[in-house]
């Protein structure tokens, strides 16, 4: 899987095929991070959601993870010409699949448009393996596309999926070929569905999905990690 080649061509293609619904999912559940202190964000692309991101919250320190060196170019290039400190984010050049978080360390997660990347199996290790990296009081936003149960809208979802994956398999070497929804994995790693709303009469959704302190916890976990300026691995 490499977004390389698309890379320069990734936001003008989301713009032309779905106007400014995928930033809108993208920005839906964004206050939630408001307070956060340390969040990670996977598969971010070129910048769209961080640049709004380091703009509400002024003193959030960020870990991206993206497998495309284009993809970080374009985004370090949005940061700078957005006015925004570059040293809040750090970027880690690596596929998440051979990539593991700190444990316990993160206030805030982001997976947008990010899961539908991977197979069934793939997920099934890659969802457990980022929740080990969740504090304990952590927010994770999460938005994808999605398929509605029946009808008419669940024949056009599953239409435009197929094509959706079509293009991304032949310019990406994708490895998925189908969409896999994750809720059952989130739920299992610890996490509770908080809020879900549905655009485009559900071909999209835009989650959070919560963790609560748990209650025989007796101190608090710590998220003061050493932060590293911004890099590329």
């Amino acid at each position: 899987m490499n977004f390389d080649r698309i890379a320069p061509w990734y936001s003008a293609i989301e713009k032309l095929t779905a106007g400014g619904l995928v930033q809108k999912c993208r920005l839906r559940h964004i206050a939630r991070l408001n307070g956060a202190k340390r969040v990670l964000i996977l598969g971010e692309g070129t910048g769209l959601f961080l640049v709004e991101l380091l703009r509400l919250n002024t003193t959030v320190r960020v870990e991206v993870v993206e497998s495309s060196r284009e993809m970080i170019r374009i985004t370090r290039q949005r940061i700078e010409e957005s006015d925004l400190d570059a040293m809040r984010v750090r970027f880690i050049n690596k596929d998440v699949r051979d990539w593991m978080p700190e444990t316990k360390v993160y206030d805030g997660i982001v997976t947008h448009f990010f899961f539908d990347c991977f197979t069934a199996d793939e997920l099934t290790k890659l969802v457990p393996a980022i929740a080990s990296g969740a504090g304990e009081r952590c927010e994770w936003l999460f938005s994808d596309f999605s398929v509605p149960e029946r009808g008419l809208t669940r024949i056009r979802a599953k239409v435009i999926h197929e094509v959706m994956y079509l293009f991304f398999r032949m310019t990406t070497n994708l490895s998925a070929c189908a969409l896999h929804d994750p809720s059952a994995l989130l739920t299992e790693s610890g996490f509770a569905l908080a809020e879900r709303e549905e655009k485009s009469v559900g071909l999209l959704r835009c989650d959070v999905w919560h963790r609560e302190a748990r209650k025989e916890s007796t101190t608090a976990t710590s998220s003061s990690a050493a932060f590293a300026p911004a890099t590329t691995e």
